[in-house]
C-alpha cells in the first residue's frame, strides 16, 4: 500500500514538472514571437529623422582640471630654432601664411621637425600697416610627423598682442568661459625665443582642431566650420545663407564635404522655428552672456565673427569661441553692439540677419539668458576676477622688460593699468566692474546699452599710434637670429 502511495506521489510530481516545464516553453516561445515583432517594426518602420535622434540639450564642458594640457598658472617655456633666411622671408611676407621648417623646444620637450607660420587677419593687417613685426604665429607641431604633440595638442597658436592688454583680455576671457562650463580652448601664457633671442610674451591657445574634438565631444565625426575673414577661402555652397553662417571653411571631412545638416540647421533658423532641434542653445546662450557683459563685441554674438561651429552630434551643431581678445575695452563705437539685450523691434539688427537675435525672441531663452548674465556678473568680483588679473599683471610686468619686439612702451603700459587713463588699453578690473555695472541695468530697464563714462578719456586712432614705438633695433635681432642660430 505505501508503495503504490508513492508510485501516485511520484507520478503525481511528475505530472507538475511536466506543466511546470510547458509553461516555461509556452511562455519563452511568446517571448521570443514578442522579440521578433519589435525587431520586425524596428525594421519595417520608416527610420526616424535627425532631428528625432538628437539630444538637444546643452553641451556643457565637464573637463576636470588633471585633464588640461596646458598649466594656465604657468608660464610656457617656447624656443624655436629656424632657418635665419626663412624667417626673415616669413616676416616679410606675413600674408603668405607659408608653413616654415624648423624645430622646438617647449617646456623642455624637444620636437626635432615642426612648421612654423603666421596667422591672424585684422592683427596681420594693423602689424603690416604700422610696419611692425608682432604677428601672431603657429606651431604645427605635427605638420611632418603625424600625432607629434605636446600633451595632447598637435598645435599651439602663440598671439602677440600689439599691447599687453590684449594678452590679459584673451587669458581672462577663456578662463570666464570655463568656468559658465563653455567647451573652449585651454591656454596659457607663453614666453617665446627664437634662435636664442628674446621674442616676446604671448598667449598659448590651443588649436580647434581633431584632437581638440576628441578631447571634448564623444562624437568626432561631424563637421567643424570656422568663420574665416572675407577675402579667405570659404563654402561657396553655403554663401546663400545670412550673414551669421556667411563666410565659413570647413576643417573636417574635407575629402566628401557634405553641408546637408548644415543647411537642415540654417534653414531653421531663416524660417524662425524648431531651431533647438538643430543647434545648442544652451552653449549660444552662455557664450553669449560673457562676450556681451565684459563688451568682446568682435564675436558669432554681434559681427559674427570669431568662431568655430561643430557638429556635435548627427545634425546637432553647437559654436565654439575664439580669438577673444577684443573683450574689456569699448573698441565698438556702436550703441547697438554694446547692448545686453536687442531691441524688441529689431531696428538694432546690424549687418543682414543675426541667430542671436532670433533666439532672443524666445521667451524662454530670453528668460535662460538673462540668468547667464547675472551669474557672469556675479563673477566679476574682488574674490574671482581680481586674482586672475593680479596674476596677469604680475605675468606680464615681469616678462615685458624682456620684450625685443613690444611696440606699446612699458611706461606706458604700466600707467594705463595702475592708472586707468587711456579707456581702450586701460585699467581690466575698472573696465571690467563697468561693464558689469552696465549689464545689471540694462536688465532693470535702467539703461539702453553701455556708455563710456565721461571721466575716461577717448582717443583718437592718429594718437594710439602715437604711443606706439617701433621693435627696438630690429634689424640687430635679425642679425643675432642669424648668429645664434644653432645647427
Amino acid at each position: 500500500m505505501n508503495g503504490k502511495k508513492e508510485i501516485k506521489v511520484a507520478s503525481a510530481q511528475n505530472k507538475c514538472k511536466s506543466k511546470k516545464r510547458g509553461r516555461i516553453i509556452i511562455f519563452a516561445c511568446l517571448g521570443a514571437i514578442v522579440c521578433l515583432i519589435c525587431l520586425g517594426l524596428l525594421f519595417f518602420l520608416p527610420k526616424s529623422k535627425t532631428s528625432e535622434k538628437i539630444n538637444p540639450t546643452g553641451l556643457i564642458c565637464t573637463y576636470s582640471p588633471s585633464q588640461y594640457s596646458f598649466d594656465e598658472n604657468s608660464v610656457m617655456q617656447i624656443d624655436v630654432n629656424i632657418d635665419a633666411n626663412e624667417f626673415k622671408k616669413m616676416m616679410g611676407n606675413p600674408e603668405k601664411k607659408d608653413l616654415h621648417e624648423a624645430s622646438a623646444k617647449v617646456d623642455g620637450k624637444k620636437y626635432g621637425k615642426i612648421g612654423l607660420r603666421t596667422r591672424g587677419n585684422a592683427t596681420m593687417a594693423k602689424n603690416t600697416d604700422m610696419k611692425t613685426y608682432r604677428y601672431n604665429l603657429e606651431l604645427r607641431l605635427d605638420a611632418y610627423e603625424d600625432d607629434l604633440n605636446y600633451n595632447g595638442v598637435e598645435s599651439i597658436n602663440l598671439n602677440f598682442s600689439t599691447n599687453y592688454t590684449g594678452l590679459l583680455n584673451e587669458y581672462i576671457s577663456y578662463r570666464l568661459m570655463k568656468e559658465m562650463g563653455i567647451i573652449s580652448p585651454e591656454c596659457t601664457f607663453a614666453f617665446v625665443r627664437i634662435n636664442g633671442v628674446d621674442w616676446g610674451l604671448a598667449v598659448a591657445v590651443e588649436e580647434v582642431d581633431k584632437c581638440f574634438l576628441k578631447k571634448n565631444y564623444e562624437y568626432t565625426s561631424g563637421n567643424l566650420y570656422k568663420s574665416v575673414h572675407d577675402n579667405d577661402k570659404y563654402e561657396d555652397e553655403l554663401i546663400d545663407y545670412w550673414y551669421s553662417f556667411k563666410f565659413l571653411k570647413l576643417k573636417t571631412n574635407k575629402k566628401n564635404p557634405d553641408h546637408s545638416t548644415f543647411k537642415t540647421m540654417a534653414q531653421a533658423f531663416v524660417d524662425g522655428k524648431d531651431y533647438d532641434k538643430y543647434f545648442d542653445i544652451d552653449t549660444l546662450l552662455r557664450l553669449a552672456a560673457v562676450d556681451r557683459v565684459t563688451g568682446g563685441f568682435d564675436d558669432f554674438t554681434a559681427l559674427k565673427n570669431n568662431f568655430y561651429l561643430y557638429e556635435a552630434s548627427p545634425g546637432f551643431y553647437t559654436v565654439i569661441p575664439w580669438d577673444l581678445d577684443e573683450a574689456f575695452r569699448y573698441g565698438a563705437d556702436c550703441e547697438n553692439l554694446m547692448r545686453i539685450f536687442p531691441k524688441k523691434d529689431g531696428s538694432d539688427m546690424t549687418m543682414d540677419f543675426n541667430v542671436f537675435y532670433t533666439v532672443m525672441k524666445n521667451e524662454k531663452y530670453r528668460n535662460q539668458y538673462e540668468e547667464y548674465v547675472r551669474r557672469v556678473c556675479d563673477m566679476i568680483n574682488d574674490e574671482n576676477l581680481k586674482p586672475m588679473i593680479d596674476y596677469c599683471l604680475s605675468v606680464t610686468d615681469e616678462y615685458h622688460k624682456r620684450d625685443n619686439t613690444v611696440i606699446y612702451p612699458y611706461d606706458r603700459w604700466r600707467k594705463d593699468t595702475d592708472g586707468g587713463e587711456c579707456f581702450i588699453y586701460g585699467n581690466i578690473y575698472k573696465t571690467a566692474c563697468l561693464l558689469r555695472d552696465s549689464a545689471l541695468s540694462q536688465l532693470k530697464g535702467e539703461t539702453d546699452y553701455f556708455k563710456v563714462p565721461e571721466e575716461y578719456t577717448q582717443y583718437t586712432e592718429e594718437q594710439i599710434r602715437a604711443i606706439y614705438i617701433k621693435p627696438k633695433d630690429y634689424e640687430l635681432i635679425l642679425e643675432r637670429l642669424a648668429d645664434n642660430q644653432l645647427n
